[in-house]
């Protein structure tokens, strides 16, 4: 099966028209398609690009390593919270200390081991096989200086790009454990799916 989420009743009752499907809603707004390849028609003039059902398990399948690399990268990071970690100054002169470099380096020998193809470009240890066809971005602490004061205002940033676009992306705060990951299509906060509101106006948002 596939699934989709549909905005409103209209856009529903528009895709079973256009693609002679009786797919049921479920959870209020995500609809289960029989098809192995199904199309995401939003409205009359948006047709989104097909996207098969194996893909769909491969996506399940690295959103769960993306969780493991944020729990042990996390666990590193809380053990130097807060202990008046030892600063060094990059060539930048931005800061860095030995948890940006151990969780770093944990994500790093993870990835190597569960996807030996991919390639990897981090913060604190550059490039390695960076144009695979699935290449890792990570940035263990992001917000050292917040992160050395003993604030909590920083996080891991982990991103998997293939061929070049954005596959998934996660913002990991271990300290709070919120867990926060985007795969194009919906984003979940610790397993909860959340969105920016509906505002029509720049003037009515908040930022």
């Amino acid at each position: 099966f596939g699934v989709i989420e549909m905005d409103d009743f209209n856009s529903i009752h528009s895709f079973r028209e256009k693609s002679n499907s009786d797919g049921r809603v479920i959870n209020g707004g995500f609809m289960v398609l029989q098809p192995e390849i199904f199309d995401y028609i939003i409205d009359d003039n948006t047709i989104f690009e097909q996207y098969p059902l194996e893909k769909m398990a491969e996506l399940n399948e690295l959103k769960g390593f993306c969780k493991n690399l944020s729990d042990e990268s996390g666990r590193i990071i809380r053990q130097y919270f807060r202990t008046g970690v030892n600063i060094e100054n990059k060539t930048d002169q931005s800061p860095v200390t030995i948890a940006d470099k151990n969780a770093e380096e944990k994500m790093r020998e993870m990835i190597m081991k569960e996807f030996p193809s991919h390639g990897i470009v981090g913060e604190e240890f550059g490039s390695y096989n960076e144009n695979a066809e699935y290449t890792w971005i990570l940035d263990p602490i992001d917000g050292t200086k917040s992160f050395i004061c003993g604030a909590v205002t920083f996080g891991t940033l982990i991103a998997l790009m293939k061929n070049g676009e954005p596959v998934l992306g996660v913002i990991n705060q271990p300290v709070l454990n919120e867990f926060l990951i985007g795969d194009n299509y919906v984003s979940e906060l610790n397993g909860n799916q959340v969105k920016v509101r509906k505002c029509s106006n720049l003037s009515d948002a908040v930022l």
